[in-house]
């Protein structure tokens, strides 16, 4: 079962590899959560000859930073200064921070994390 688990796995990171230059694969995982660290790892490991790569990893990067942001934004209202002020999209940043590096199975953040 574990290895019909991890093909499977490369097998959809190799789609996305193979098929990044479609509209509609870049425009979904744009709209997503984007991965987990484990399987950004994966990705990495499965890719690196592939000429889809970088720019997958860059898609990567900005969903990392939008997460850094918001967690930067949820800090900062933890401060007693700026408690008052209503939470917006940074809410659940603690929860998605998480997810990143456990990856949360069964969890769908505000972007719908792995």
């Amino acid at each position: 079962m574990c290895a019909l688990w991890l093909e499977q796995e490369r097998l959809y990171l190799r789609v996305l590899l193979d098929d990044w230059q479609e509209p509609e694969l870049v425009q979904a995982f744009a709209s997503s959560g984007g991965l987990c660290w484990a399987h950004t790892l994966r990705l990495v490991e499965e890719g690196m000859q592939h000429v889809h790569l970088q720019a997958v990893l860059t898609a990567q990067q900005a969903h990392l930073q939008t997460l850094q942001d918001d967690l930067q934004e949820f800090i900062r209202k933890l401060d007693y200064r700026f408690a008052r002020q209503r939470y917006g999209r940074e809410a659940d940043a603690w929860r998605r921070a998480v997810a990143l590096y456990v990856g949360l199975r069964g969890w769908q953040g505000r972007a719908g994390q792995d």
